[in-house]
């Protein structure tokens, strides 16, 4: 799997940047940033495959936690209003 990021105002992500999203656990470890195999330009983050079912389940895991939070931010601001 092959992740390439952008910030807010539509600029490619530095590597820094890209390891800033990936867990402690995964960072240079499962997930790597390396050239892509078919896409010319800045390297890729790549989840290798060895780990690649773990490390999707924490990013989906992490990505729901989130949502839920904002979701229910937003309700509990809604019934406020």
């Amino acid at each position: 799997m092959w992740l390439f990021g952008y910030d807010e105002d539509g600029t490619p992500l530095r590597p820094a940047q890209v390891f800033e999203d990936m867990s402690a656990d995964h960072a240079k470890k499962t997930v790597t940033l390396d050239p892509h195999p078919h896409l010319a330009g800045p390297s890729h983050a790549s989840v290798h495959p060895c780990r690649h079912s773990v490390a999707i389940k924490r990013i989906i895991d992490m990505v729901c936690s989130i949502l839920k939070f904002s979701s229910t931010f937003r309700l509990g601001r809604l019934r406020s209003a």
